[in-house]
């Protein structure tokens, strides 16, 4: 295992930032943060089937993007340990693969802990 690979999700780091999803609420329009989670979930799950497909076949450079894309996505939507392990991918993936393998799994654990909250999120809304 390489010096990128801790795993944050032992750290008790909570999956989402609540107070970021408070400040992207509109108050004005209930289904507006849903919708919003919806896309981020979507999103998600596509950057992070993209970035495992990079990873498994060695695209260094498909795998810096899709872990660029789920990074920033992520950290605007409060997930704040999921964007760290894709920053830590992003170096990986720039450092020649070396530790990209071992963080593919963290980062699909901890997209499942953010899904699971923000699901809890949008269950509390319906």
């Amino acid at each position: 295992m390489c010096e990128y690979a801790n795993d944050l999700q032992d750290a008790g780091t909570p999956p989402i930032d609540l107070e970021v999803l408070a400040v992207l609420d509109d108050p004005d329009d209930s289904s507006f943060l849903v919708q919003l989670i919806d896309l981020f979930l979507a999103d998600a799950s596509s950057l992070l089937a993209a970035l495992a497909a990079a990873a498994s076949r060695g695209d260094l450079s498909a795998a810096d993007q899709a872990a660029h894309g789920l990074k920033g996505s992520s950290a605007s939507m409060g997930a704040q340990s999921l964007a760290e392990l894709c920053r830590r991918c992003l170096i990986a993936a720039r450092d020649r693969g070396e530790g990209l393998a071992d963080l593919v799994p963290q980062v699909e654990r901890e997209v499942s802990r953010v899904a699971a909250a923000m699901l809890d999120v949008v269950a509390d809304r319906r």
